[in-house]
């Protein structure tokens, strides 16, 4: 049962690569987390003034 005591830095790849990955997995989450909140928020938007444009300025 050695294995248990092994650190966990210690894998096959060495450990540049394994920065560089982690760094790269970690903006391409960033970018889809923004890239997702602001979809949401240029959809939201354009709803509302589709609403505006067509429902809203019938009854005023």
């Amino acid at each position: 049962m050695d294995f248990v005591h092994l650190p966990l830095q210690s894998t096959c790849l060495p450990e540049n690569s394994f920065k560089a990955k982690n760094l790269k997995y970690k903006y391409l989450s960033y970018i889809l987390v923004v890239s997702t909140y602001l979809h949401i928020i240029f959809s939201l938007l354009l709803y509302y003034i589709l609403l505006k444009k067509f429902f809203i300025d019938k009854y005023d």
